[in-house]
């Protein structure tokens, strides 16, 4: 069920499918996601792998907003490799918290 606090139909339909997917797992595995499934929604959405013990971030897919946002491809790319509002270390925490508390995070763009 997705929470009522979720008011995005994109980001509810994106929680719906990550939801589906968990088939009683913590998280879905890597081959359960098929972004051909969300196709519309692509443009907003980045795939990462997350490295720890140093905690590194790579971007697996990111989508054509991410790239009119960045001003550049990101696509493959390492988190320190990208210039993001609040810093590496701010996005760092925020993959940081996604790991201790094991559940989606949501954020909103103001702007």
């Amino acid at each position: 069920m997705v929470p009522p606090f979720i008011t995005s139909g994109r980001v509810r339909r994106v929680y719906g499918y990550w939801c589906g997917k968990l088939l009683g797992r913590e998280f879905p595995l890597r081959d359960d996601i098929d972004p051909g499934e969300f196709k519309d929604l692509l443009p907003d959405v980045a795939l990462t792998e997350l490295y720890e013990q140093p905690l590194r971030v790579r971007f697996r897919l990111a989508g054509s907003r991410f790239c009119e946002i960045f001003k550049r491809e990101v696509t493959g790319l390492w988190l320190h490799e990208v210039e993001m509002i609040g810093g590496h270390e701010f996005w760092l925490g925020i993959y940081r918290r996604l790991i201790d508390e094991r559940r989606p995070l949501f954020g909103r763009r103001c702007g």
